[in-house]
């Protein structure tokens, strides 16, 4: 299930080792505060599970749109013209679908969002991605 959900190359297949593949679920409590639950494979090593709230996903959303540029391993990179047009999708969709349902029809969405961002190589290993799934 891990891989057909997170970010999967070869159509379902799971992630090489080295590659990110990330879970967004509504979190099984009923946790108003940070409803989703985001989990991270890394180099075929699962991470612990991290909470998320609607807005942060937003917030990541503007932090990579904020200077046209990710580091990786603290190198600025540029983000690809298709990058910035999928980070700029979303910011927009965002905006209008945060009324409109409950934090388990939101985790469909954000899972998108996430195996969206997760088609660019530059986004899949940003610092700002890794810290988003990984640290809690």
């Amino acid at each position: 299930e891990r891989g057909s959900r997170g970010y999967s190359p070869a159509g379902g297949t799971p992630p090489p080792a080295g590659e990110l593949s990330v879970t967004v679920a509504a979190a099984a409590s009923e946790d108003a505060d940070e409803p989703y639950a985001v989990e991270g494979t890394f180099a075929g090593r699962a991470h612990p599970r991290c909470r998320r709230r609607f807005s942060s996903f937003e917030t990541l959303l503007q932090h990579l749109a904020a200077s046209g540029s990710v580091l990786v391993c603290s190198t600025a990179v540029r983000l690809t013209p298709a990058a910035q047009a999928c980070i700029e999708g979303w910011s927009s969709r965002l905006g209008y679908e945060h009324a409109a349902a409950g934090a388990a029809g939101h985790a469909p969405l954000l899972q998108q969002l996430v195996d969206d961002l997760l088609q660019f190589q530059e986004l899949r290993d940003s610092d700002l991605l890794h810290a988003f799934v990984f640290d809690d």
